[in-house]
């Protein structure tokens, strides 16, 4: 009887670490691809001269792999929020969040980046997008569920991103 709880305890000693494996697999998967598009859509946005529409334009399949990648990209998009960021990034970021905070019950009052901020602006509306984050994102976001994606736009357009 000892050697068939022996097996037993073997085979589901076996079972559990393919189960952590296959999560962090899964985990480090969409990680590596989320900070990729992150750092190439930030390489790539750029801020057309005033009153051209679009206002910004970027690399559209770095945008969709974030769209791949669901709501789980949100941690990452709120954590990348810096003044060090090109603007063009800041705004398609920001607003996104936005868009998934505002059904949250975020107030309003989070403005969004205009290429007419001011660095002193830009860092205060970092700060203040990453705070509403932590407080009404992050609880229903969690980082770790990396296999649940829901709820972000297939296709982007620079137009529904920008707030004038």
């Amino acid at each position: 009887m000892d050697e068939y709880w022996s097996t037993k305890l073997k085979q589901l000693g076996i079972l559990a670490l393919l189960a952590g494996l296959i999560w962090v697999g899964g985990w480090g998967m969409y990680h590596i691809k989320i900070l990729s598009a992150i750092s190439s859509v930030n390489d790539t946005c750029v801020l057309q001269p005033p009153g051209k529409i679009p206002p910004f334009t970027f690399a559209q399949e770095s945008v969709s792999a974030l769209s791949d990648c669901g709501t789980r990209a949100l941690p990452y998009l709120a954590d990348s929020l810096s003044p060090k960021k090109n603007l063009p990034y800041l705004i398609l970021a920001g607003e996104w969040i936005r868009k998934h905070l505002e059904p949250e019950g975020t107030p309003k009052n989070i403005k969004g980046f205009k290429p007419e901020d001011t660095p002193s602006e830009i860092e205060f509306k970092c700060k203040e997008h990453q705070l509403a984050w932590k407080t009404k994102g992050a609880p229903k976001h969690k980082w770790w569920r990396w296999w649940k994606a829901d709820d972000l736009p297939p296709q982007v357009n620079p137009d529904d991103y920008y707030t004038p």
